[in-house]
């Protein structure tokens, strides 16, 4: 167990950087989330106990696709401090093909998360989907150093691998940048009406004040004492 998790853990944390390079060259709209590559656990061998229905023995099933449901919400996020939300309802589909040597994790998730909007600070239920793909290496001896993006390297006395950091990681990454109420069918925001109202006059005091600040001949005037 503990050199499982410590060979899983080492590799899940080059997991971050390249699930937001792979995005980012996509254009996806994303945030560059200070996710800790280490310690992400709050308690490293209570909580992957506790989060062990996402670990998967390979060595014991057949060459082949395989696949796996499941279903992220609060419990599963309670067990990462650094996570952005603390409430989701989110399905998971993972298809797994198992080679020779290797073993190929297609992730897709689709569902919402609790976060406040960016524009009146109401939290609401924000739609959020992704796909990745990570790609699992058998090997002998793991290289020292590696240069290819979402491969993940295990040796060849290891049976099973844990998909919870990658699964965390995923959800993480495919929160947008900008979060917002979506609009109604008139296409008018559906944030908390008193904020917009407050927003609002705000603007068009500052604007005012610009204008009259731009017009006033008694600044005019002043200026010219200078």
């Amino acid at each position: 167990m503990g050199k499982h998790s410590k060979k899983q853990f080492k590799f899940n944390q080059r997991v971050v950087l390249i699930i937001s390079l792979n995005k980012l060259r996509k254009n996806y709209c994303i945030d560059f989330f200070f996710v800790p590559l280490r310690g992400v656990f709050r308690n490293k061998f209570i909580q992957m106990k506790a989060l062990k229905q996402f670990t998967i023995n390979y060595a014991s099933l057949a060459e082949g696709e395989h696949h796996f449901n499941y279903h992220v919400d609060n419990k599963f996020l309670i067990h990462f401090e650094a996570a952005l939300v603390q409430e989701a309802n989110i399905a998971v589909q993972l298809l797994m093909v198992k080679f020779i040597n290797s073993i190929e994790l297609n992730f897709q998730i689709n569902g919402s998360v609790l976060i406040p909007c960016d524009v009146c600070n109401e939290e609401f239920n924000l739609t959020i989907n992704g796909l990745d793909k990570i790609s699992v290496k058998i090997v002998h001896e793991i290289p020292k150093q590696g240069d290819e993006f979402n491969i993940i390297y295990l040796e060849e006395s290891m049976s099973s691998i844990n998909i919870a950091e990658m699964l965390y990681e995923l959800i993480m990454l495919s929160i947008p940048m900008r979060r917002v109420h979506p609009e109604d069918e008139a296409g008018n925001p559906t944030c908390d009406k008193t904020i917009l109202k407050y927003l609002s006059e705000g603007t068009t005091e500052s604007l005012d004040h610009q204008e009259t600040t731009k017009t006033n001949p008694i600044w005019d005037e002043l200026k010219k004492l200078k």
